[in-house]
């Protein structure tokens, strides 16, 4: 009889941690699988995702139009530095091979979170550099598109390493130097025609 006791005891526990284990995989399966982090999120002084850019930051802005400020959170861990490059998608040269460059700069600290308006033209702080632009200047050169709004295009790239670059450095020498060190990601878009 005490065996028997011992051995329904001992079934009963069994079912009882097998049905606590299923009931665990079924939460388990409804979360789904792991993710990826969050994306980085990126904002702009100048304008909302998707929206008008304000005036100062363009050609209408007098006497030179401002580098807009950036804002970003969501950094992956292991950003030794950021890339920003800004472009307009919209409007192609070279037969259609490339677009137009406004802005290029690059190894702004793994550590900040925050890039002050108005960078000057020529702009070095330590490692931070300003590429050429499409009129071949240091400096950021306001959209200017005229007819339908274009999509302008501000992307901020984290990596995993400082990028050694000359201030001389095109936009196909960024990317190639990039090229496997690109570690997130954060976009935001701002629209303007005269």
């Amino acid at each position: 009889m005490r065996i028997r006791i011992g051995l329904i005891t001992t079934l009963a526990a069994l079912l009882i941690a097998a049905s606590s284990g299923i009931v665990a995989q079924e939460q388990q399966d409804k979360k789904g699988p792991p993710g990826p982090p969050p994306g980085m999120k990126l904002t702009s002084t100048g304008w909302k995702d998707g929206g008008d850019m304000a005036a100062k930051y363009t050609c209408l802005g007098e006497p030179n139009p401002v580098s807009p400020g950036l804002d970003w959170t969501n950094a992956p861990k292991g950003t030794q530095s950021y890339a920003v490059v800004m472009h307009d998608p919209d409007f192609t040269r070279d037969k259609g091979t490339t677009d137009i460059l406004l802005w290029m700069v690059w190894n702004l600290p793994g550590d900040s979170t925050h890039l002050a308006e108005g960078m000057k033209e020529g702009f070095e702080q330590g490692s931070i550099r300003q590429g050429n632009n499409v009129r071949n200047e240091h400096v950021y050169r306001g959209p200017c598109a005229s007819g339908t709004s274009h999509h302008f295009t501000l992307e901020l790239f984290a990596l995993d390493e400082t990028l050694n670059l000359p201030a001389t450095a095109t936009r196909a020498d960024l990317y190639k130097v990039m090229e496997g060190h690109v570690l997130g990601k954060g976009v935001t878009v701002g629209l303007f025609h005269r």
